[in-house]
């Protein structure tokens, strides 16, 4: 019973369920021809369409250098990947932004959702994407349908906070046919053996979550005999949402409950770029790097001393 034997040393929030035999060579990383991120989000508040509407921008091979994280200690100087799809679903109360491509950047799914959100917030429009996507002046994007303006063009990230981690989710990952043969534990001959099974424990797991989510609501519903509701303005300009007043604070959604609250609301493209990529990864090489570099060679130097002084 391999999958149980797994589980069995894994904590709760692992769980295995099923294992295949690869070839030697195989690589869980390289091999992969696409991944699936999906981002859980609650609808309230956001213009859906917008979102969609942004999303589908994404589609395609694009620059996405300013709509990740820059790690110089990798020096990477190619940031376009190619998104196979692009969209924002409904899944019973919630919503999912479903992203799937054949590879990603450090915390770029995040970053996207972040934008997402300031879209279906009404804080930015659709068009705000393709100005990010829109990052080399040697390739300048068109517009993305007929009657807008060509997008312009953004070579450094505007100062932006990232959405929150936990509603993301890397769902599937593709493989080439044949690569993989799933399996999973026979049953046992006695029959049934469901304590071995890993639909168990994530069916507790599930069991408390709703169970969680009740008592949060039950205790919403108590307060708000004595409270009021705080007021909504998102999305802005929506039939039946409030005017944002001066002076009035808004809580800027970042996923997940998270909010960055904000008294005034600076455009992104109004805000303070960050280094280029070229910028940052100079800057590593003759920082940092430049001092890591020199460590690495006096460790050479040290070993090949000692190993000519043993081979004498």
């Amino acid at each position: 019973p391999y999958v149980f034997a797994l589980n069995h040393v894994l904590p709760p929030t692992i769980r295995i369920l099923a294992w295949s035999p690869v070839a030697d060579d195989f690589s869980a990383r390289f091999n992969c021809r696409w991944r699936h991120y999906k981002y859980f989000f609650s609808p309230a508040g956001l213009d859906l369409a917008a979102m969609a509407d942004a999303a589908s921008r994404l589609v395609g091979e694009n620059d996405f250098r300013n709509l990740c994280k820059i790690d110089a200690t990798k020096q990477i100087t190619v940031f376009t990947r190619r998104i196979l799809s692009a969209s924002v679903d409904r899944e019973g109360d919630l919503c999912v932004f479903n992203l799937r491509g054949n590879a990603f950047l450090y915390n770029m799914v995040r970053h996207i959702m972040a934008v997402l959100l300031l879209v279906g917030s009404g804080l930015e429009r659709p068009s705000i994407m393709s100005a990010l996507l829109n990052a080399d002046p040697a390739k300048p994007l068109p517009p993305f349908r007929a009657g807008e303006p060509a997008p312009p063009v953004v070579t450094g990230k505007p100062d932006y906070q990232i959405a929150d981690p936990l509603p993301l989710m890397l769902w599937e990952c593709g493989y080439g046919a044949g690569a993989l043969a799933w399996r999973v534990d026979r049953p046992s001959a006695r029959g049934g053996d469901t304590t071995k099974s890993p639909l168990r424990g994530m069916m507790c797991a599930h069991e408390r979550a709703v169970v969680s989510a009740a008592l949060d609501a039950h205790f919403l519903r108590a307060a708000e005999a004595h409270h009021a509701p705080p007021q909504q303005y998102f999305p802005l300009g929506a039939p039946g949402v409030a005017p944002l007043p001066p002076g009035a604070v808004m809580s800027v959604p970042l996923g997940a409950g998270a909010v960055k609250r904000a008294a005034v609301y600076v455009p992104l493209l109004d805000r303070k770029r960050s280094l280029t990529p070229e910028e940052v990864n100079e800057r590593y090489r003759l920082g940092r790097g430049a001092k890591k570099l020199e460590r690495r060679a006096a460790v050479a130097a040290v070993t090949t001393a000692t190993k000519g002084d043993a081979d004498e």
